[in-house]
């Protein structure tokens, strides 16, 4: 198992003017849907690909429901679901003027969203820790690559 990378070019945030440096940058190549993910289980299990999907969708229902209702959901060996706030800085009152009148917190105008946080449970985390990292290559770049090798190798 290998992670594909792509360089990227950024700017410190701190200092714009600063010489721009090169970054490896995770490189999705595909992706799996619950669909793809539930014919995998079944072909390594007994239930059927609607079992399975019958099952996740079940855990996704619970998940939801769990955040609803405030709580921090874990799922065993796979990780930890929260909900976090964000917030508009410039709505939000100083400390003196909050301890001076609470009720100067307007929590409509500071919310601006709320997020899901993801947090891999140690098993996962192993498991990715030992995957090496391979240079992300389009499937066009690869051909013209085995082209220009073949092109110069001279007979």
């Amino acid at each position: 198992m290998s992670v594909k990378y792509t360089a990227v070019q950024m700017a410190n945030p701190r200092d714009i003017d600063a010489e721009k440096k090169w970054y490896a940058r995770a490189k999705s190549v595909s992706q799996d849907t619950i669909s793809t993910i539930a014919t995998a289980i079944s072909e390594d299990c007994t239930p059927n690909e609607e079992d399975c999907l019958i099952v996740v969708d079940g855990i996704m229902k619970q998940i939801i429901a769990g955040l609803k209702a405030g709580k921090i959901v874990v799922i065993d060996r796979l990780g930890t679901f929260r909900l976090t706030i964000r917030n508009h800085g410039g709505s939000c009152p100083t400390v003196a003027e909050y301890l001076k009148d609470p009720s100067k917190f307007n929590a409509q105008s500071a919310i601006a969203g709320v997020n899901v946080i993801f947090s891999p449970a140690k098993e996962l985390k192993k498991a990715i820790k030992s995957a090496a990292a391979e240079k992300y290559i389009p499937e066009e770049e690869n051909k013209s690559i085995s082209d220009a090798r073949i092109a110069d190798v001279k007979p």
